[in-house]
């Protein structure tokens, strides 16, 4: 039997017509086959350039797609509704390219879709939460699998890759009791970082913490999704590929000797896909040049494999008893928000 894989049943159609008729036909579709999936991708590292490092990112978006669509379907994704999507335009500016995602999040929401982010530099995790609050007009948490802590205030070059969430909490998009930090390494964050995260109430579980505890790295990230599960408090949770080992994952700006398993990042990805307070999960610094064998792209490619698979499955341990996700395969590209 021939091996089906996921690039087969991209839908890719440039005729205008059609894509127009193609995306009404997706919207009322998208409606009635919840959740819909779409890749929203950020192409832009200049964030990292501001901080002086390792170039790259802008094409992780890019590459991440091509890693996915040459698995196969799998399993467990033959009834999967995955949109392609499309990147937002960078702008001339960061602050243009962030308003372009924010406003892009949230249209993929109010679309019925689960907006998947792929980085691109990590700045870009403040307007992909941004674009969640301004859809669910709340508080909403946040939990950053990350080994910096990222709340360094803009320099002199302007807003870095590791500025996202002092924007979040200095603009008031994100509460920084709901703040989550986990896979934090010592070595990459100051102590005045530290204590801004202290003063304001966020959690901090640094890598040491969560292996000597009892419950252990994936049992700790379960176990904060769970506490915001029991409050139904709506939850972003961004991936920054340099929590992992370089062993795993090289090509990322700021690769660390030491860092999560990739086993274990994918397991966190699927566990996502069990809680419907998440609303939306986001992948970042994927820097493809450096990118020894592709490892980086696939385990992105990978922890979004199986996040869609718990979805298509349809056993959320945070959803209604005996709710089923009702998903066809469904792969298109929607139409490009040039404007944005």
């Amino acid at each position: 039997m021939k091996m089906q894989k996921i690039k087969e049943i991209w839908q890719v159609n440039n005729d205008s017509a059609q894509k127009n008729k193609t995306e009404q036909s997706q919207r009322s579709e998208s409606r009635s086959l919840l959740p819909a999936i779409e890749l929203i991708g950020a192409s832009d590292d200049r964030g990292v350039r501001n901080v002086g490092g390792r170039l790259g990112a802008a094409h992780g978006p890019t590459t991440i797609r091509n890693s996915l669509e040459a698995m196969a379907i799998g399993m467990s994704l033959d009834t999967l509704n995955l949109l392609k999507g499309y990147d937002v335009p960078a702008g001339k500016s960061i602050e243009e390219g962030h308003m372009a995602l924010r406003t892009a999040v949230t249209q993929s929401l109010k679309s019925d879709r689960t907006p998947i982010v792929l980085g691109g530099g990590h700045d870009y995790g403040f307007p992909h939460l941004a674009g969640v609050v301004d859809f669910k007009k709340s508080d909403v948490a946040l939990i950053n699998i990350d080994a910096h802590l990222d709340v360094r205030p803009p320099n002199e070059h302007g807003i870095t890759s590791g500025s996202p969430f002092f924007l979040a909490i200095e603009s008031g998009v994100l509460n920084p009791k709901l703040f989550f930090e986990l896979g934090i390494q010592d070595h990459c964050n100051t102590k005045e970082a530290q204590a801004y995260l202290t003063k304001r109430g966020a959690t901090v579980h640094t890598l040491r913490s969560m292996r000597n505890s009892k419950s252990g790295v994936i049992s700790t990230f379960r176990e904060v999704l769970k506490s915001l599960a029991h409050k139904n408090i709506a939850t972003v949770v961004s991936f920054d590929l340099d929590a992992v080992s370089m062993a795993w994952a090289p090509g990322v700006s700021a690769p660390q000797i030491d860092g999560l398993t990739a086993g274990e990042m994918i397991e966190m990805a699927r566990i996502c896909g069990e809680y419907s307070i998440v609303r939306s999960i986001g992948f970042f610094e994927l820097a493809p040049p450096l990118d020894e064998c592709g490892k980086t792209a696939r385990l992105a490619a990978t922890a979004i494999h199986q996040y869609s698979s718990v979805l298509t499955r349809g056993v959320a341990s945070g959803r209604k008893p005996g709710a089923k996700t009702r998903l066809r395969r469904l792969l298109r590209v929607p139409k490009a928000r040039r404007g944005l």
